[in-house]
């Protein structure tokens, strides 16, 4: 009835989670509502009371979600939101590589990072 990302912030780099959150996004396109950190991508993609849940990575904290979850009803309504969700497709995804990668590029060919 709802889907948990409990991510710990230490294990991304500069301690948010970045892109690479596929669980979420799989979560959310097959209709699960979304309990997870406020961190990074996350805070984009979870909107509280809409479609999920955003909660301080604390066990009290994930004790008081779990103690006062909404009825069933709620949950399927956060569910249909969540599988509302605008999420990128595949090529987006690979269009947003491919730029990453020239820009990449370009900084090792300009001197500004070396390969």
């Amino acid at each position: 009835d709802l889907c948990l990302a409990p991510y710990s912030t230490s294990w991304f780099p500069g301690g948010e989670v970045g892109y690479s959150t596929l669980k979420v996004r799989e979560y959310l396109s097959s209709g699960r509502p979304v309990a997870a950190v406020p961190s990074g991508v996350l805070t984009t993609l979870v909107r509280p009371g809409e479609n999920g849940y955003l909660v301080d990575n604390q066990v009290e904290d994930w004790q008081r979600l779990l103690e006062n979850l909404p009825a069933g009803e709620k949950l399927d309504e956060l569910g249909d939101n969540a599988a509302r969700t605008g999420l990128e497709d595949w090529r987006q995804v690979a269009t947003k590589y491919l730029a990453a990668c020239h820009e990449a590029r370009q900084r090792v060919e300009s001197g500004g990072v070396s390969s």
